[in-house]
């Protein structure tokens, strides 16, 4: 029905003198229309277990939802709704006189390459670029409101049920009913386990109106920055959800395509931000069904290799791990943070462990951003316990939301040493100490080279930790001094 609208966007003389060529990207759900500067977004008239665009009113009501939703993060982007009109004689035109036959998302383009999904297979995304990614998401999850009356574990089964609708509908030639039975047992199991932690986190204000559809492609750079768009439109319960789920589709996106690291990095910079280490319990049911949802996506487009390699990511993200603790201490400038980065990707399960950070947590507690320099009274003792203290009940809750952790901060004094390693105890987890030492003039550079850190120590900070009586170490000691991949060799044969 929509033949003819569809061959009149795709003719560059539908666009007037100057347009020579028309791109046209198709997506199981729309065809986009790439014209010089602009870019005109036709929803395709069909009807799927998740959406309805099969009549006139139902794509006008989606344009102008997507219009409005994607303002939200991307104004520069959405320009408007348009009509596309039949005159008395039978031509078509957009905006003009006659009747409306359909609409479009009236958009501007952005360069070539940008979208974040082409941008990675040419570029590295870069530890900043991903905690201002982590940042973006974040402040665009706490503009929205809560939502308390949609979400929690009844949402979330809804949403299983249709995957595993969409699954019977159309993806079982090529995966099979064994495996996705297989599938939404194993999901349904899962979600058993966290039903009431789901529910707890809807009463606490962690369901809103989020994106939806956050994944690499929906993601462009615009003047250097990550700007979100192409947010769900044409299901308001399917984006009204835990923002752990918002933000699972793209540590999936990450993971899957093997980007451990920046998927590392993006996951505790939010978490940093958030303070939501309780969510890391939800995150292998998010990551399975978002990883779910693009295997029958990937299913209805017929792409047998994609579809499959999602199935299986989504049942290997369901398989248990053990977690365990590690700790790494030592004085300014040895390479504690940037040993932890390094490492926290290799530790199971995926994406890497949770870091706990004291220079970053300490900023935490007085209410200040990681950047922020904290006067005398932020290293008061009093204040220092309160920042271990966190530190030890957030690897606490980490560990027992089934996650890893990684604790980095000095460790200089005996008590703190033996309550970090009680917390592995208690918790019933394998634990590993590790002592960095570099030599004072190697610490010396690189405090001195840091910008833009969390930490506030200084060269004269550290002289006087090589005062400190720090005791008996029983951690095993590794020279840091080297550069951080000889470090990660000696690291490699500690933990095993």
């Amino acid at each position: 029905m929509q033949a003819s609208i569809i061959e009149f966007l795709s003719d560059p003389k539908s666009y007037g003198p100057d347009v020579e060529k028309i791109d046209i990207i198709t997506t199981h759900i729309s065809h986009v229309f790439l014209v010089g500067r602009k870019a005109y977004k036709l929803k395709r008239a069909l009807k799927l277990p998740y959406l309805d665009f099969s009549t006139l009113e139902d794509r006008r009501k989606a344009c102008e939802n997507e219009v409005k939703l994607n303002r939200r993060t991307a104004p520069m982007i959405y320009v408007g709704v348009e009509p596309v009109t039949s005159s008395p004689d039978g031509q078509l035109a957009i905006d003009g006189e006659g009747e409306t036959v359909d609409w479009l998302v009236e958009m501007n383009r952005f360069e070539d390459g940008l979208l974040l999904s082409e941008y990675v297979q040419k570029n590295k995304l870069s530890n900043s670029l991903a905690e201002n990614l982590a940042e973006e998401i974040f402040n665009f999850h706490s503009n929205e409101n809560p939502v308390l009356n949609v979400g929690g574990a009844g949402a979330m089964a809804s949403i299983v049920e249709n995957n595993t609708q969409c699954f019977l509908n159309y993806g079982v030639g090529i995966l099979g009913r064994d495996k996705i039975g297989e599938l939404s047992e194993k999901t349904q199991a899962k979600l058993g386990q966290v039903a009431l932690l789901l529910d707890r986190r809807r009463e606490e204000g962690k369901v809103r109106h989020c994106h939806g559809d956050l994944h690499l492609g929906n993601i462009v750079l615009i003047e250097g920055q990550p700007v979100l768009f192409d947010a769900i439109e044409f299901n308001d319960q399917l984006a009204t959800i835990d923002v752990m789920y918002d933000l699972a589709f793209l540590v999936m996106d990450l993971t899957f395509r093997g980007m451990i690291s920046e998927a590392n990095i993006l996951l505790n910079r939010y978490i940093a931000l958030t303070s939501d280490v309780h969510g890391l319990e939800t995150l292998p049911l998010f990551l399975s069904m978002r990883a779910a949802i693009r295997s029958h996506v990937a299913a209805l487009a017929h792409d047998e290799t994609a579809a499959l390699k999602y199935m299986d990511f989504a049942l290997s993200i369901l398989e248990p791990a053990q977690p365990r603790l590690i700790a790494v201490g030592g004085l300014s400038g040895t390479g504690k943070s940037s040993l932890a980065r390094e490492l926290a990707p290799s530790v199971n399960p995926l994406p890497g462990a949770l870091i706990l950070r004291s220079d970053v947590v300490r900023k935490q507690l007085a209410g200040v951003d990681q950047f922020t320099q904290l006067e005398d009274e932020g290293y008061s003792p009093e204040m220092t316990r309160r920042t271990y203290d966190q530190m030890y009940q957030d690897a606490a809750v980490g560990l027992l939301a089934g996650h890893s952790v990684i604790v980095d901060a000095v460790f200089a004094r005996v008590e703190e040493r033996a309550a970090i390693r009680n917390v592995a105890a208690n918790a019933g987890v394998n634990f590993d100490g590790i002592w960095l030492v570099a030599e004072p003039a190697i610490a010396e550079q690189r405090i001195s080279r840091r910008s833009n850190d969390a930490s506030d120590a200084t060269v004269d900070i550290l002289h006087q930790q090589l005062g400190y009586d720090i005791g008996a170490i029983d951690w095993p000691k590794i020279e840091s001094s080297a550069n951080l991949i000889d470090v990660m060799q000696s690291i490699s044969e500690i933990l095993h």
